[in-house]
């Protein structure tokens, strides 16, 4: 017997993990349309999630082109602004600067010549630098269709390489209909063979999609039931929570079948329903995929539901969007039904269900099998495999299994692959990262060839051309609300397919057991739950914990024996223990008892005043709470100012047009009333299904909402039975801001609940609810705002660790937003002088608060960048120094402004600049004097008195333009002073502080004698105190403040650690100043001019 023939690496593929022509090095990649929205999400971020892992070829370059005019500073800024780097991890940001370098920019049109020759310019200069002959280009095309033929025949003329390999990627849409994609194909072969065409379709790159082949062909037992003997019908659907958000005019004029179910879902239909390939060679996947949609035949109408949204839930309708024309007809839902004509799969109706504005967020693919033979089942759920596409991958088998116990019942349950549990360890890739590395390896396996796209464009344009009304007047959709399933006959319409929904007996993530009828009758249960040690896998252990529910049979009429389970169990629990650890509504209703009702008499029209208490309606007769125990001022809009600080705040005055005029007829709190009414409902245990046998479709893992608990998607936890209820529950108290659980809660005066920093931040901005777009009163309303009592308490009691969580995230955040120096973009400061600041944007004023929470408030302040930068130097040069501020006293005003009083406290230098949440932040380092005399610079008078020092006598000369630029960067000297020709050269002897000083106060006995009044009185009050001669530091500053000249030029002082040298800088413009006095009567208009 021989022996077998040595296995490779488990698992490997090796005809899909080799390919071709894989370009290695000498590569430039030109992304067109490098200013549009696709590249900055998608393209750059994918780029540079290669290039961080280092699968980019060698040498790499990336180049943007686009018709935008931007500078290479705007142009990082832009292709990095949705690249995330977690927890400012060094090792990344080190590689994200890296990939800077290594991307340049083009900017030039896309219909002449004459910009292409200038990019072909700009690439021969990069690929100058590439040792090698061989120079391969692969241009990216993120770019609209409409200029996809003009760009393609522009650089095949132009760009094209005749050194390496040449490769283009073209996005979708691929046309509008079958006879506008065969023109778009053969005008595009005129430039470009079908090898070096990569048209991209993103869901071919997504891991799930992918792994459809693996799934299929490398499992036996799922291979032998894939066809029409086991299968009743294949559903994929395709779900978005949102409407058209100002796209309404681009959506319109593709609607949702061009968009989604032509290519994407049609694609994963394709894989989903292909024969075996010979290979997992490009050509001979590809082959199959034309073989089973050339077997297709054109979607018929009576297979076709189309629905279109309409208002609700706060949400505006589709035809409520500015940007779509009036009397659409588009639809944004439609669900079609494809029949596929060949052996396998003849007789197996493929459901397609595609829309915006539905309940969640969902991709997912559900098989469902047929029924078992009758006999000795009868009603039994069919079997169901479901493919998560996105969010949250996973695939899931839906099977029947026995009761526990001695009950010998079939009940549904389910094996379950998730991948963030199953493969904890490893990074999913985005679709685009996938993709483009396989454009790059020359892989042509996960794009799309152009028979493919004829074949799909038969399948759906004649459904299309009805829906436009070209074969007569087009159907009109069905309406449907925001942020439901979809249209009401959905359900009728899929089950006229073949579709069954399971038993009511089946819930996730458990199912209680004893709920069930067994003989007519429900049997109390005992819970066992046991540590079971399983032999672990070589790379974990594991730990299994099994659940086991035992029912008591009626076996007989007799009693039931008197121990069905040993006495010595360790782990048996009482029937106590198994009240479910989330409170029932009977719990919590009690938490919305009225206080001024008779007990236990639950709130009728509940409102909410100011105080945060919430009564009947009929108990509101004016401004004030009623209640007689008020106890009001939990201030959760006043910056949280510690004791130790030094600040004086004055909060605004609240006036009294603030106050609610109208108290005969209080506003309804919507959400405590849609609370009571739940509450109300007493539910029972649900009987919905995750995995789509619900009237909801939710999964296991809903992620239409967070999860307030967060093991719930642990198989090892317990949890309570009412989980509808609970998700209910948990969707009333979420925030309309930021869709979470609300946090330190507030009613507005309309009767609107969000979280007191969402409301806070949302009124830096606009003084109108968010919801309802009623104006508010003005911010001094709400400065000392409590929380509604009644919702905090509903929080604390329900969701106490998932209210613990969010004040830990929020506590977390604001340690976070304190970790480096804010810093005010507004105007020149120098150290020990006052500031006064006014802080009206709401960038700014969040920015303030967030200071004032720390014992010593500061903030640092630059000036802003020049308007019209030097020649020479960048538009931000000077503007990475500036000085910090100490807040002394803040004065909010009505309306969320404030006047901030400051006091400069010491010089800085950026060292990392970034932003959070819109304004400026930074790492800092501190700029301190050191001294002049340590320094060598002796005090010497212009004469040039030698040094009483005995040491040998110093070559003492004027600190030369190098020496300066060293100190000052990037900014240019001062002239020397010039002096008549009777008086003593200068330029070349030392100045001595007391030298320049006494030029200063000769300025100064000058300007005080011939200027207005007006500027004497700024002198002594504007910017503080003179300082005294004593002080040569703080008296730089205060003259170099003084001098009438550009805040730009006043700000090369920052950087100078040394008093004289700024001194000296002073004076050289105190001397331009008087070279031409006319400069300084024109910048201080005088009253009576006396010039000495």
């Amino acid at each position: 017997m021989s022996a077998q023939h040595p296995r490779t690496r488990s698992g490997t593929i090796p005809s899909m993990e080799t390919s071709g022509d894989a370009l290695r090095d000498n590569t430039v990649i030109v992304v067109f349309g490098a200013s549009g929205d696709l590249a900055k999400k998608k393209t750059y971020p994918a780029l540079f999630g290669l290039y961080r892992i280092g699968y980019l070829p060698r040498d790499v370059h990336i180049v943007g082109y686009a018709r935008t005019k931007m500078d290479t500073e705007e142009y990082h800024k832009r292709i990095t602004s949705y690249i995330k780097v977690p927890d400012n991890d060094p090792a990344i940001t080190a590689k994200l600067e890296e990939f800077k370098k290594l991307s340049t920019y083009v900017s030039g049109g896309y219909e002449d010549a004459e910009s292409f020759v200038n990019l072909t310019k700009h690439l021969e200069g990069i690929e100058k630098s590439y040792a090698a002959r061989e120079v391969n280009r692969v241009f990216y095309l993120a770019l609209p269709p409409s200029v996809f033929i003009p760009v393609a025949k522009n650089v095949k003329d132009c760009c094209y390489s005749t050194k390496g390999v040449n490769r283009i990627i073209v996005e979708k849409p691929f046309g509008k209909d079958l006879e506008s994609c065969r023109s778009l194909l053969g005008a595009l072969k005129e430039s470009w063979s079908e090898d070096e065409t990569y048209r991209i379709d993103h869901y071919l790159g997504k891991e799930m999609v992918k792994n459809l082949l693996v799934l299929r062909f490398g499992n036996v037992a799922m291979n032998a039931a894939w066809d029409r003997n086991s299968i009743s019908n294949v559903q994929i659907t395709f779900k978005e929570p949102f409407g058209t958000e100002g796209r309404g005019g681009y959506f319109d004029e593709f609607g949702i079948i061009r968009d989604i179910q032509q290519n994407h879902l049609l694609q994963v239909l394709s894989i989903l329903t292909m024969e075996r390939p010979v290979s997992f060679s490009a050509e001979d996947i590809r082959d199959e995929k034309v073989k089973v949609l050339r077997a297709i035949s054109p979607i018929k109408r009576d297979d076709t539901l189309l629905g279109q949204y309409v208002a609700a839930n706060g949400k505006p309708g589709y035809l409520d969007d500015d940007t779509v024309p009036k009397n659409s007809v588009c639809p944004t839902f439609a669900a079609t039904v494809l029949w596929i004509k060949n052996p396998r799969w003849d007789g197996v109706p493929f459901i397609m269900k595609a829309g915006k504005a539905l309940n969640e967020a969902k991709v997912e693919i559900r098989v469902q099998f047929k029924d078992v033979t009758e006999g000795i089942f009868a009603e039994i759920s069919r079997n169901e495999l479901v493919v998560r596409i996105q969010p949250s991958e996973a695939v899931y088998l839906k099977l029947n299994t026995k009761t526990p116990g001695y009950s010998f019942r079939a009940i549904p349950t389910e094996m379950d692959l998730t991948y963030k549990r199953r493969f904890t360890d490893s990074k999913i890739p985005e679709a685009y990262e996938a993709l483009i590395l396989d454009a790059l390896k020359g892989d042509h396996s996960n794009f799309v060839r152009d028979d493919e796209l004829d074949v799909a464009w038969k399948i759906f344009t004649p459904i299309l051309h009805w829906i436009e009304g070209r074969d007569g007047k087009p159907p009109t959709p069905l309406p449907y609300p925001y942020g439901s399933r979809g249209p009401a006959k959905l359900d009728e319409f899929i089950e006229g397919y073949g579709y069954k929904r399971a038993t009511t007996e089946y819930s996730w993530p458990i199912t209680n057991v004893s709920n069930l009828s067994i003989g007519g009758t429900d049997r109390d249960g005992l819970l066992v739950v046991c540590d079971v040690e399983m032999d672990p896998p070589p790379t974990s252990c594991v730990r299994v914990r099994v659940l086991a529910r035992s029912l008591s049979a009626r076996v007989s009429d007799s009693s039931p024996p008197s121990h069905p389970y040993p006495t010595n169990t360790p782990h048996s629990l009482s029937r106590t223990s198994l009240s479910p650890m989330f409170p029932s509504p009977r719990d919590l209703l009690p938490v919305f008892h009225c206080p001024l009702c008779p007990p236990a008499s639950v709130l009728a029209t509940p409102t909410t005043l100011r105080c945060g208490h919430t009564i009947c309606a009929t108990h509101v007769h004016s401004t004030h709470c009623p209640i007689p125990t008020c106890s009001s001022q939990n201030q959760s809009f006043t910056p949280n100012i510690p004791p130790s600080s030094r600040v004086a705040f004055f909060p605004a005055p609240l006036a009294t047009q603030d106050l609610p005029s109208d108290v005969s007829n209080p506003a309804l709190d919507v959400r405590v009333n849609n609370i009571i009414n739940l509450l109300r409902a007493e539910p029972s245990v649900p009987s919905s299904d995750p995995f789509g046998n619900s009237d909801d479709d939710s999964d296991p893992e809903d992620h239409s909402l967070p999860d307030p608990d967060p093991h719930r998607d642990d198989p090892d936890s317990v949890t309570s039975p009412l989980h509808h209820f609970e998700k209910a529950l948990f969707t009333e108290l979420t925030c309309e801001i930021c869709f979470m659980l609300l946090y330190q809660p507030v009613t507005t005066p309309c009767q609107h609940i969000f979280c007191s920093q969402c409301l806070q931040r949302s009124l830096d901005h606009s003084m109108f609810c968010p919801l309802c777009r009623r104006e508010l009163p003005s911010f001094a309303y709400f400065q000392e705002h409590p929380h509604n009592k009644v919702v905090l308490s509903l929080l604390l009691r329900a969701f106490p660790d998932a209210y613990s969580t969010r004040r830990e995230a929020m506590e977390r955040d604001q340690r976070d937003a304190r970790l480096d120096t804010p810093i005010f973009v507004c105007q020149l400061s120098f150290p020990g002088m006052p500031t006064l600041l006014h802080f009206f944007e709401p960038r700014y004023r969040l920015m303030l608060r967030r200071c004032l929470t720390k014992p010593s408030p500061t903030f640092g302040m630059i000036v802003p960048p020049r308007a019209a930068p030097i020649a020479g130097h960048g538009p931000g040069a000077g503007s990475e120094f500036g000085t910090m501020l100490e807040i002394k006293s803040v004065q909010m005003c009505a309306d969320g402004r404030s006047m901030v009083e400051t006091w400069g406290t010491h010089r800085f230098r950026i060292l990392e600049q970034g932003s959070h949440d819109g304004y400026t932040i930074g790492r800092v380092e501190r700029i301190d004097d050191y001294d002049d005399d340590l320094a060598g610079w002796a005090a010497q008078d212009d004469e040039g008195v030698t040094s009483t020092s005995d040491a040998a006598p110093v070559d003492i000369r004027p600190p030369s333009p190098t020496l300066l630029t060293r100190i000052v960067p990037r900014v240019s000297f001062p002239p020397s002073p010039v002096r008549d020709s009777n008086s003593p050269r200068i330029s070349h002897q030392f100045l001595s502080t007391a030298v320049l000083m006494e030029t200063c106060h000769a300025f100064l006995s000058q300007l005080r004698a011939g200027t207005a009044p007006w500027v004497v009185q700024r002198l002594h009050y504007t910017y503080g105190p003179q300082p005294p001669d004593t002080d040569p530091a703080a008296f730089s500053f205060w003259m170099g403040m003084v001098l009438p000249i550009d805040e730009h030029e006043k700000a090369k002082l920052l950087p100078v650690k040394s008093a004289r040298l700024r001194l000296r800088m002073v004076v050289g413009w105190i001397e331009q100043l008087n070279s031409n006095w006319l400069v300084l009567l024109l910048c201080f208009p005088v009253n009576a001019i006396d010039v000495p």
